[in-house]
């Protein structure tokens, strides 16, 4: 029997007569209460069978009672049978509610003439419900961190209308935490959420039926789930009804949270093109945590990115910086730089974006004049910078080696193809008679920078003044000993009223001064001025001039210069003794020459037995030999009386203007004992992981009964040493040679060996010792250098530079075209060692597009023994052609002897080019 629906129970009264006949129905409920709810009487001529009841069921069922939920009784057939008996059939149908009915008792109650007691037939009712139906519960695809979500399940087909429907949340622990009850009444509670805005909503449709007492209901959770409350949770939806204790439906929540970004920042403070600039970006709030970052311009990938630890934050999401590193040029400006992040969260990557805005350097123009200086008339000094960014900058203007003045920018403008600017820089003075030759300096930088100042020169000459040039060096580089010229020219003068001279610092030269003029126009000389010398270490940094007195200068015009000789470190001698031996009465004399050094300043220091010899020491005064150069010598003298058996003797000259320091040792030995030779080192200057050879020679040794040992400090070496058997020398005594070979390493430097000799003739042990140093290598690469020097499109071109100061033959090199390794036409040499290291050659091989222009090559070395590295940038620039410059100024108005072509024929009128001089 099912609630509310249409049920039918059948009864048949057979074999009975007469044909008077009652028959009752009765509806006894779970309280004992009674009721008739139909009651049937018949004749016995009555055969038909009567029209149907229709009874109203109870007027006090909790639903209301509709039209067909009324019970309907219906005699089916009363009838005669042959044998002269009756039967009646009837039929009970009824609607039956599982609330008022379920564990009643429906009862037929039959009284008949012949029954002394009614005849009773009793059923009892057992109503059911319908049990709900539950759907999965149906949520978003994609279920992100603090974006609203709706969860939703579906309850059908189920009666009586009364359920509880309770959402509840199995966390990663496994504890369940109640969210939600909707309760037989109809109530929503919401548990913990009093006084707060609750975290949760909870809605409930109806989805009606034909069939009014059955139901549907759609039960919507909705909230914004967080990655720590609610990743890897499991929301349950259990519905109680009176049908079935509870049915329940699940959903495990797979949160992420999509990442953000902060502003791209540049972190390099003065972002110049052409320097190495590091840009960061935040990216935080993601989950899960693996997260792709790449950094582009514009379309181009960047290698060159770090990215930090990723780390979680108090609300379990995930946050990292990233940091990358390139190389500005004057065409990154205005493009875009990306931070792209690609996650599973997202549908397709996100970016975040800088137009990137380096500081552009200016290309500055040379400085002009508005017309030709003249003394005490007015002249403006302008240059233009182009091409530069921002367009604020600050400009100084120097006269000579005097104090800077801010000068001022008279005009700029902005392109608005590029977005850069262009300003004219100007300065207006008034040439005095001290102006003539005079070099003006306009410098240029970024004043929240201050690095990277640009200098453009500019030297004045006034018209109808002589002009006096640089003094050149013949040969450029002067040399001790050989001929030098120093020239000077003086143009454009009048014979009447110059005189020129030679100073070495205040002193006039007369010596090697040589003069020769030539006329170029009417009373207009050009003058040629020679001092021809031989430098000697007295001339090491001193100051030469040439004086020009003429009647336009109220003071002489002086040029200076300061030979560029070098310092020059001594040679020493072995030093010279009277007597090798020692013996019990001689005195012993010490010398050592000290020679071809510049300039003369040296300390001489003895030694004995590495105490400072306190005797008395006599200096030879230097004296300039013919090479230029100055010698000198040191003398000393010992009383045997203060010697051992064995004394060394060193003479440390320190030669103050190289800072190098030259020393020499002798022993000075006991007749008769072994003669232990400085222990030599092969290679001088070994490096890491090299095998080395140190070998000692012994000599005057007595007899053959000689033992030798090598030493590490204190500890004894066997392995690697090679010692030969004594032999006879001439004089009769005995030598021999010991040899240490061993490989080394970075744990050697500083390390004392040390070689011992002991003989039965002796208590005590000879013993030399020696010092491993080891080279310190400074990893280097030179210039890179181009052939052709200004190559052309479609012309073959080789890059190469020098490696040196490799500390093994295990060198990496690679080469970089922007950032991208360069595979192909790459040749490195064989490392070979030298006095510095190891050396070798790098070089690459293409053939030059137009497209190459302006682009930076890199050579990239790495040592791997000391893990040290070093690179060296090369910017790449095509040959665009000669450039004939144009007249710098002119004069306003011409003057006599002005041509079309822009020359005169009057050299005095010519305007002086300062790039030309």
């Amino acid at each position: 029997i099912v609630h509310k629906e249409q049920t039918t129970f059948n009864c048949s009264v057979t074999g009975f007569r007469p044909a008077d006949i009652q028959i009752q129905w009765f509806l006894e409920f779970r309280d004992g209460r009674k009721e008739k709810i139909c009651d049937w009487n018949s004749s016995a001529d009555e055969e038909n069978t009567p029209d149907a009841v229709c009874i109203p069921l109870l007027q006090n069922a909790v639903e209301p009672v509709v039209e067909n939920e009324a019970v309907s009784v219906q005699i089916t057939q009363f009838k005669k049978c042959a044998d002269g008996t009756y039967s009646a059939t009837c039929s009970f149908l009824v609607f039956l509610d599982i609330n008022i009915h379920n564990e009643a008792k429906l009862i037929v109650e039959v009284m008949h003439s012949t029954l002394k007691e009614p005849l009773l037939k009793t059923i009892e009712l057992h109503v059911q419900g319908v049990h709900p139906t539950l759907s999965s519960i149906m949520k978003l695809q994609h279920v992100r961190h603090c974006e609203p979500l709706t969860l939703a399940c579906a309850v059908e087909t189920f009666k009586p209308r009364p359920l509880t429907i309770t959402w509840f949340q199995t966390d990663s622990e496994g504890k369940e935490h109640e969210i939600v009850c909707l309760d037989e009444q109809g109530g929503t509670n919401l548990p913990g959420t009093a006084g707060s805005r609750p975290k949760y909503i909870h809605h409930l449709t109806e989805n009606p039926h034909e069939n009014g007492h059955t139901y549907s209901v759609l039960s919507v959770l909705m909230f914004a789930p967080v990655i720590k409350e609610d990743n890897n949770s499991t929301y349950h939806c259990r519905v109680h009804h009176l049908s079935k204790q509870y049915e329940t439906s699940k959903v495990t929540l797979e949160v992420k949270a999509s990442p953000k970004f902060d502003k791209i920042q540049i972190i390099t403070e003065t972002p110049f093109a052409g320097e190495v600039v590091e840009l960061s970006c935040k990216i935080h709030s993601f989950c899960p945590k693996n997260i792709h970052i790449e950094w582009l311009k514009e379309d181009e990938k960047l290698p060159q990115f770090k990215i930090s630890e990723i780390r979680m934050d108090e609300d379990g999401l995930y946050y990292l910086t990233s940091t990358v590193t390139f190389i500005s040029n004057r065409t990154d400006f205005k493009r875009k730089i990306k931070c792209r992040v690609n996650h599973e969260s997202l549908t397709e990557p996100q970016e975040q974006i800088v137009i990137f805005q380096p500081i552009l350097i200016p290309r500055m123009s040379t400085i002009t004049t508005s017309e030709v200086p003249r003394l005490g008339i007015p002249v403006t000094l302008s240059l233009i910078a182009e091409d530069h960014f921002p367009a604020d900058f600050v400009v100084l203007w120097t006269r000579g080696n005097g104090r800077a003045h801010i000068g001022k920018i008279s005009e700029c403008t902005e392109s608005k193809e590029t977005g850069l600017f262009t300003s004219r820089l100007s300065k207006l003075i008034t040439p005095t008679w001290e102006d003539q030759d005079m070099k003006y300096t306009a410098e240029m930088y970024y004043s929240r920078s201050g690095k990277n100042p640009i200098f453009v020169d500019y030297f004045l000459f006034l018209k109808d003044f002589p002009v006096v040039t640089d003094i050149l060096c013949d040969p450029p580089v002067p040399l001790y000993g050989q001929k030098l010229k120093l020239s000077c020219e003086v143009k454009g003068f009048s014979a009447k009223d110059m005189e020129t001279s030679w100073f070495k610092e205040n002193e006039k030269c007369y010596k090697g001064v040589t003069l020769s003029k030539s006329k170029i126009a009417e009373d207009m000389y050009d003058l040629h001025s020679c001092l021809e010398l031989v430098p000697t270490g007295l001339d090491y940094k001193k100051e030469f001039s040439f004086k020009v007195k003429h009647s336009h200068l109220e003071e002489p015009f002086i040029k200076k210069t300061i030979l560029g000789l070098q310092a020059i470190y001594p040679t020493l001698s072995q030093l010279k003794t009277s007597s090798n031996w020692l013996t019990s009465s001689n005195m012993i004399h010490l010398m050592v020459n000290i020679s071809d050094y510049a300039p003369s300043d040296i300390t001489v220091t003895w030694y004995q037995n590495n105490e400072l010899f306190t005797g008395k020491c006599v200096n030879s005064a230097p004296v300039i030999k013919a090479n230029g150069l100055f010698s000198s010598s040191s003398e000393i003298k010992l009383d045997r009386g203060t010697l051992d058996h064995s004394s060394t003797m060193m003479c440390e000259v320190e030669h103050k203007a190289t800072n190098n320091v030259k020393r020499t040792t002798c022993r000075l030995q006991l007749k008769g004992c072994p003669v232990l030779s400085e222990i030599c080192c092969y290679p001088e200057e070994p490096l890491a992981g090299e095998e080395v050879k140190l070998s000692c020679d012994v000599t005057e040794i007595p007899s053959q009964l000689v033992t030798v040992h090598w030493f590490k400090e204190e500890k004894e070496i066997k392995d690697g040493v090679t010692t030969t058997e004594p032999v006879r020398d001439g004089s009769g005594c005995y030598k021999l040679k010991t040899e240490l070979r061993f490989i080394t390493t970075q744990e050697d430097d500083g390390i004392k060996y040390a070689v011992n000799v002991q003989h039965q003739n002796f208590n005590f042990t000879y013993e030399e010792n020696f010092i491993c140093m080891l080279f310190k290598c400074q990893l280097s690469v030179s210039e890179i250098h181009c052939l052709p020097e200004e190559p052309s499109a479609e012309e073959e071109v080789t890059l190469s530079c020098d490696v040196t100061g490799l500390s093994s033959p295990r060198a990496t090199v690679k080469w970089f075209k922007k950032d991208k390794e360069i595979q192909n036409n790459v040749r490195i040499t064989e490392p070979l060692r030298a006095k510095e290291g190891y050396t070798l050659k790098a070089e690459i091989k293409f053939i030059a597009k137009q497209e190459d222009n302006d682009t930076e090559y890199t050579v990239k070395v790495l040592d791997s023994e000391l893990n040290t590295s070093a690179d060296e940038k090369f910017v790449f620039m095509l040959f665009r052609g000669k450039v004939t410059s144009e007249t710098e100024c002119e004069p306003t108005n011409p003057e006599v002897g002005d041509t079309d072509d822009g020359f005169t024929s009057d050299t005095s009128q010519v305007p002086l080019n300062s790039n030309l001089l």
